[in-house]
């Protein structure tokens, strides 16, 4: 999927004539990355000799980490009070920085996590699957610009439901009947 058939969809629908349309797609590639955490990424470095944290990644999606493997020990997630009062083998984020015990000692790492989708409009990451919901986001964006106020409720309901979908939160409540007794 590439941005000139999101802007052809986007144009067809809204029967404008942009040619521009990369801040409403990277608003929207971010916001979808964000709320799915779906995009993937693997880091490796090498930790800073008595230093009890690692710096979080700037495209880290909220607090998605996948997992740590320091010095090939796999790292669980804890409570910052207890990683910093050594409890087990365990990591927290906590103001961009990944607090770990033990303190690595110069080691390498990989993180695992859930990345923000770059601010770029012109390599969309996200898979074909996603097209319709990212259409109807933008579409969304575009309406909401010309103040479309009809259109871009439609739009935002759409997208809504489609990316309920992708996340696999089909937004049913389930059915509660009360207990008649018996």
């Amino acid at each position: 999927m590439t941005k000139a058939e999101i802007l052809a969809a986007v144009n067809a629908t809204t029967r404008r004539g942009l040619t521009d349309i990369d801040t409403y797609l990277i608003n929207v590639l971010v916001e979808i990355s964000r709320r799915t955490l779906s995009l993937k990424e693997e880091l490796e470095g090498t930790t800073t000799a008595d230093q009890n944290y690692i710096t979080a990644p700037d495209d880290l999606a909220g607090s998605a980490i996948d997992g740590l493997i320091i010095d090939g020990y796999e790292y669980d997630p804890a409570p910052l009070r207890d990683v910093l009062n050594g409890r087990n083998r365990s990591y927290c984020l906590y103001n961009s920085k990944i607090y770990v015990y033990p303190t690595p000692d110069g080691e390498s790492y990989t993180l695992r996590y859930a990345k923000l989708h770059p601010s770029s409009a012109d390599t969309i990451l996200f898979p074909e699957i996603y097209r319709e919901v990212i259409e109807h986001g933008v579409k969304a964006k575009v309406y909401e610009q010309y103040e479309i106020m009809d259109k871009l409720a439609d739009q935002i309901s759409l997208y809504e439901a489609k990316l309920a979908k992708l996340i696999g939160d089909n937004a049913t409540p389930p059915v509660c009947r009360p207990h008649r007794g018996v």
